[in-house]
């Protein structure tokens, strides 16, 4: 495989043509033996966003510019592409190249080991099939048309052996003396190109998160088309853009004058909803335990400690006191992570919360069963509630995964107890990193090692910050051997606090569980192990943490469960 820079799992490709190439040279038997710098970035392209730099032993370098699309217009000054039916003028493609390919020279001349080392630029046109006059491209080594490439545009098996030929045909014609030394002016040229196209860990994490506003007006297409419906079960995998809808029908709901309660069942999603409409009297927003609180506690209801201690307290008693109280009734009733909420006790609550109540009412809840991590009794199934409630004719699936890079998702889905498709594709264009499996033995043991990887981490080789790392345990927090370690206010601990206190100095720390709906950089699970605590299943809540992370998953795992956790990703390959 050829050397590319940066590693796939750091790059968010612009499209699927530079990907497709990307992959190619990655993958040919025939550059095996190549360096391929990819210009993905714009802020480290010091020689003009050029695609690719190809680095060939006993050869030199190629510059090499992509144009997937089809010029309408040329001339010796400029080329005319259309970009969706809007004109866009470019400059001349090949006299901007071989000015880059120029740049490119003067940079690796600034040491005496490169001095000679022959620079050559090739445009690739995999779908033009016309030849350009002298005028436009000055000589015809200077490009690759067509019929160089497949009916769809891809890269043929021989395309090294084309661009090899044109570097040849390049060096030739200027007569152009090698260096002494070639094979050290090949190593050197690497050496000087690599810190202009690495990136480390973070940087390619920002590189997705950069992408989020493009992601999310593919987001808005989706959600144009159901905006009008007064009544929606939505359910989709984790990722594919459930909340920011909820959060975007609340708005359009206020544009309309309805009074609207939106609803879920973790805090940290309720308070972050909450903190967003703060300023907006006519949205209540929070978690279904702080709603059925005040509600009970409008009616004056006391609870004693034994109650509050009770197994029962959050599935029955709470919302039996809340059901005494008179409840407001909304305009509009929108839940998140339905999933949680949908025993029979709850569903009063809800029942009674909006106009019409559930059967008739404006109602929006969106759900995710495969996360249903709580394993409440008497949970109905998605098809007994929508029969039910009339929900059988306003059913929605949502299937593009719009929060997790590939490697990510991949193992999400491996996980998923499902003949159905998870994700129908993955929108964020990146690999990511989600294969570090880290073994311990005792607790002390995982505590040692949670600080080596949160070392390791925040050192320039990954350049993450503290406030990129959420670190989340499969168990209870509290429990945790990572809650031991803060409390002792032992190495890292000491900058360890809970989603609600943590600051940017801070590394987030709390259960599965507590985080459902929210996410970040990097998803660290701890407590991975074989005490059977796990509600309902450990691959329920893996999917549930793993689904979590925007780039990076690392993985805590006990040494007796290795062998069973090793085997939940087997089984789907």
């Amino acid at each position: 495989m050829a050397t590319m820079i940066p590693a796939s799992e750091k790059v968010m490709f612009n499209n699927k043509s530079e990907e497709a190439f990307y992959r190619f040279f990655q993958n040919s038997p025939k550059t095996k033996d190549w360096t391929v710098f990819y210009s993905y970035r714009k802020r480290v392209a010091r020689f003009g966003e050029v695609d690719f730099i190809a680095v060939i032993p006993g050869e030199g370098v190629i510059a090499l510019e992509l144009k997937n699309i089809i010029p309408t217009k040329i001339s010796s000054s400029e080329f005319i592409y259309d970009y969706n039916r809007v004109h866009t003028s470019a400059p001349n493609p090949f006299t901007k190249l071989q000015y880059q390919a120029l740049e490119i020279k003067n940079f690796l001349r600034q040491d005496p080991a490169c001095n000679g080392t022959f620079v050559s630029h090739v445009i690739m046109f995999p779908k033009y099939r016309k030849e350009f006059s002298h005028d436009i491209c000055r000589r015809r080594e200077f490009y690759l048309n067509a019929q160089y490439f497949d009916t769809d545009g891809r890269p043929t098996p021989e395309l090294p052996d084309y661009l090899l030929n044109l570097h040849h045909n390049q060096k030739e014609s200027v007569k152009c003396l090698p260096p002494k030394n070639i094979k050290e002016a090949i190593e050197r040229t690497i050496q000087l190109l690599k810190p202009v196209f690495e990136v480390n860990e973070r940087e390619a994490a920002l590189d997705i998160a950069d992408t989020l506003s493009s992601l999310n007006q593919d987001i808005g297409i989706q959600y144009k088309m159901l905006k009008d419906m007064p009544r929606l079960l939505i359910h989709g995998g984790a990722g594919t853009g459930k909340t920011l809808m909820a959060f975007q029908k609340i708005k359009d709901a206020r544009a309309a004058g309805l009074k609207t309660l939106f609803l879920c069942f973790n805090r940290l999603l309720g308070a972050s909803f909450k903190d967003a409409f703060k300023m907006c009297s006519d949205v209540k927003a929070c978690c279904l335990e702080e709603y059925m609180m005040k509600g009970a506690a409008k009616n004056d209801v006391k609870f004693t400690k034994a109650e509050k201690d009770s197994p029962d307290f959050f599935y029955k008693t709470l919302p039996e006191a809340f059901l005494k109280s008179e409840c407001k009734k909304y305009d509009l009733l929108v839940v998140d992570e339905f999933q949680d909420i949908c025993s029979q006790e709850y569903l009063k609550v809800l029942d009674a919360s909006v106009k019409g109540g559930l059967r008739e009412g404006q109602v929006w809840l969106l759900s995710d069963f495969d996360q249903n991590i709580f394993n409440m009794k008497k949970v109905k199934r998605e098809e007994r509630f929508a029969e039910k409630y009339n929900f059988n004719g306003c059913r929605v699936n949502l299937c593009i995964n719009y929060r997790n890079p590939g490697a990510v998702t991949r193992l999400a889905e491996n996980l998923v107890k499902t003949d159905n498709v998870l994700y129908e594709r993955t929108a964020v264009r990146a690999s990511g990193s989600a294969d570090e499996i880290i073994i311990y033995r005792s607790p002390e043991d995982q505590q040692d090692k949670i600080e080596i990887l949160i070392e390791k981490l925040l050192s320039k080789e990954c350049g993450y910050r503290r406030s990129d790392i959420v670190i989340l345990s499969a168990h209870s927090w509290q429990s945790s051997d990572i809650n031991k370690m803060s409390e002792a206010r032992r190495g890292w601990g000491r900058f360890i606090a809970s989603p609600e206190k943590a600051t940017e100095n801070n590394i987030r720390f709390t259960s599965v569980h507590r985080f459902k709906g929210l996410e970040s950089n990097v998803v660290i699970l701890t407590d991975i192990d074989d005490t059977k605590q796990f509600t309902p299943n450990l691959e329920t809540v893996l999917y549930t943490g793993i689904t979590r992370a925007k780039y990076k998953v690392v993985f805590l795992v006990k040494d007796t469960t290795e062998n069973y956790f090793r085997s939940l990703y087997d089984e789907k390959k």
